[in-house]
């Protein structure tokens, strides 16, 4: 919270006038109140068991594990990459969904800027990462299998799954594989092979483009 809250003001520009919280003891302690109260931010609480008091962030609490589980099943990723799951989620519903009432994404709310989204992949789809290990043999294979886990956080780049070094790689030297889900099904035939590779298009992204949080939404107004 207290990373979140300096970021929001000093990268955004975005004075915080009030934090809400349940009454839980990670959020309601001495440690907690003292850095509130040295910004001058007031901190509100929920009644204890009464998760309908904070329903805005109780729906996107739900919206992101809904999403998630989805994202997990597709192509029978492991469970172990929940935590990848909801990041992801998180970033496609900033980059994604529009408010009801202004039509915009919320990261165009924050920006001003209209999202790029060419570089998005299907979460979990099968992946070749390209090796760049030195080679034991002229015959040594020069791609990785993996699995798509998401996208850096502070950089442009695809996280993935190395299943030959058994780690989370972070790339852009990656091809994909989007041909074994259920989403085959929904290409839209009249922009393929027109749109720039995925590789391609995540490196022409600048380093000043302003990415999403990991693990934090950024709420709508509640109506």
């Amino acid at each position: 919270m207290k990373t979140f809250i300096r970021r929001a003001q000093k990268e955004f520009y975005l004075p915080i006038e009030k934090v809400r919280s349940d009454s839980g003891t990670k959020f309601k302690n001495t440690q907690v109140e003292e850095f509130l109260d040295d910004d001058g931010i007031m901190h509100e609480f929920s009644t204890p068991y009464t998760p309908q008091q904070n329903g805005v962030v109780e729906r996107k609490n739900r919206t992101l594990i809904d999403k998630a589980r989805t994202m997990l099943d597709e192509d029978k990723t492991l469970d172990i990459f929940w935590c990848d799951a909801i990041n992801t989620a998180c970033h496609a519903f900033n980059y994604l969904n529009l408010h009801k009432k202004l039509k915009k994404t919320s990261y165009e709310l924050l920006t001003g800027n209209k999202p790029k989204v060419s570089y998005f992949r299907v979460f979990g789809c099968k992946c070749f990462i390209l090796n760049k290990r030195p080679k034991t043999s002229k015959f040594a294979p020069k791609v990785d299998e993996g699995i798509l886990l998401g996208y850096g956080s502070n950089e442009h780049a695809y996280r993935v799954f190395n299943k030959t070094l058994g780690r989370v790689d972070v790339t852009i030297d990656v091809t994909f594989d989007e041909s074994n889900g259920s989403q085959v099904e929904q290409v839209d035939l009249s922009v393929v092979g027109k749109e720039d590779a995925p590789c391609k298009a995540i490196k022409q992204m600048s380093t000043s483009d302003i990415r999403s949080v990991e693990g934090q939404v950024l709420e709508e107004e509640d109506p």
